[in-house]
This record gives C-alpha cells, structure tokens and sequence, in this order.
C-alpha cells in the first residue's frame, strides 16, 4: 500500500494539541528547525497564525509555505535535492546548510 500523500493525511486533534502545547512552551524570539511531520505543519499552522516572533528553518516546502503568511517570522528555507514523497530537501547540501544555524529546538 502506497502512503497518503503529505498534504492528504488526516489532522486529527492529537495533531493539533501536540503542536498547541509546543507553541505554548515556545518563547519569543526562539529558532526552531521544522521537518516534514504533518504534526510539525500543524504547529507551522498555529505559529503562522499568531504575532510572537520566531526564526524558522525548514528544508519542508509546506511547513514554508504555511509560515509565509506571517511576516513576523524570520524564515530560513533549505536547498538540496527535492524528495517528492516527504515533500522536502535531502541529502548532503541540506545537511551542509542545515550546520550553519544555531537551534534551540528541533
């Protein structure tokens, strides 16, 4: 059985409680990475959605596009070779890209 799709799996309330207590937990001004999760596009959701700043990297075109919409995020986005299924960039170049920011959560 092939798997759903990224965008077309579901968003159950699980989802959306892990990704509101983490924006709970987050202070202003914190860089976090965002991988490809679809719980990580929820909080990419809710962090869209509110007014405290935040630096963002993402090497996930989804979580991206999502946290454009608020221009109070400082956003990061990651080159490297395109996986089609995950929906993100891979490999070495992305590693490599990855290593020159400092994080405080992943």
């Amino acid at each position: 059985m092939e798997p759903l799709p990224f965008l077309q799996r579901p968003r159950n309330e699980i989802k959306t409680a892990l990704a509101q207590r983490t924006l709970e937990v987050l202070q202003p001004g914190t860089s976090l990475y965002l991988d490809s999760g679809s719980t990580l596009l929820e909080l990419a959701r809710l962090l869209a959605a509110q007014s405290r700043p935040f630096s963002l990297v993402s090497a996930a075109l989804d979580a991206l596009q999502v946290l454009s919409q608020n221009p109070a995020l400082s956003l990061h986005g990651l080159g490297g070779e395109f996986d089609p299924l995950q929906r993100m960039m891979l490999g070495a170049e992305t590693e490599r890209q990855l290593g020159q920011f400092r994080l405080q959560h992943a």
